[in-house]
């Protein structure tokens, strides 16, 4: 089996301006996690998919093969799915392929290559043809509500608002770093996540999702912390 890595990177962003090209500990926020999955040892062959001139000559400069996507497959609603469904057919994997596809987002930089190869190994050992990575969340959804029609309702249950937090159940959230599954099984569900899937436990620095400006900040200090 082939173990290929797709990293989706567009020119337009909601939260931070052309956000894939910030500079985040000297270079490109793209830069982090390419340099990743070429370091991997488990990921065979790395492709990165954009409809970004700019990004597209970045991502070769580092030796990176790269998929002209279209630009209606690059905006802010645009799903995933379509766009690896894309960039699988670009490369000439179809319902009959039996390749591992890694899902590998320009947003998650402090997801390193050791990570990667640590979910890949662990869900081919456990026999799982999918895996998502996963954080611990900070705060629990058993103490939160919903607003239906301008009301709030709790999410959970009343009961659990007077309970010990350490008393309650561990939850955990979808960090974005990590989306492993066997092609085959992609190309008929359309969707990364599927039960039964392995879990991948990342710690919460590692986990950080760049989405504004006071995300890349407190990366940038990670980062700085870590020399």
């Amino acid at each position: 089996m082939r173990c290929i890595a797709i990293i989706p990177a567009r020119g337009g962003s909601k939260g931070i301006r052309r956000k894939n090209m910030r500079i985040l500990g000297g270079q490109p926020l793209l830069g982090w996690t390419i340099q990743a999955a070429l370091q991997s040892k488990c990921i065979d062959y790395c492709w990165l998919t954009t409809e970004d001139l700019e990004i597209a000559e970045y991502g070769r400069s580092l030796g990176i093969q790269v998929i002209s996507r279209p630009v209606d497959l690059a905006r802010d609603d645009t799903p995933t799915a379509p766009v690896v469904l894309h960039a699988l057919d670009a490369m000439g994997i179809h319902s009959c392929g039996k390749e591992e596809i890694v899902l590998l987002q320009p947003t998650s930089p402090l997801r390193n290559s050791l990570q990667i190869d640590e979910c890949i190994r662990s869900a081919r050992e456990k026999h799982f043809n999918c895996a998502v990575s996963l954080t611990e969340v900070n705060h629990t959804p058993y103490k939160m509500f919903v607003e239906e029609g301008g009301k709030l309702t709790p999410l959970m249950g009343q009961e659990y608002f007077e309970m010990p937090r350490q008393n309650l159940p561990k939850t955990w959230r979808i960090n974005g770093a990590i989306y492993y599954i066997h092609s085959d099984i992609f190309l008929k569900k359309q969707r990364f996540i599927n039960s039964p899937f392995y879990p991948y436990f990342m710690d919460e620095e590692s986990s950080v999702d760049i989405d504004s400006e006071s995300d890349l900040l407190y990366a940038e200090y990670l980062l700085k912390k870590k020399l």
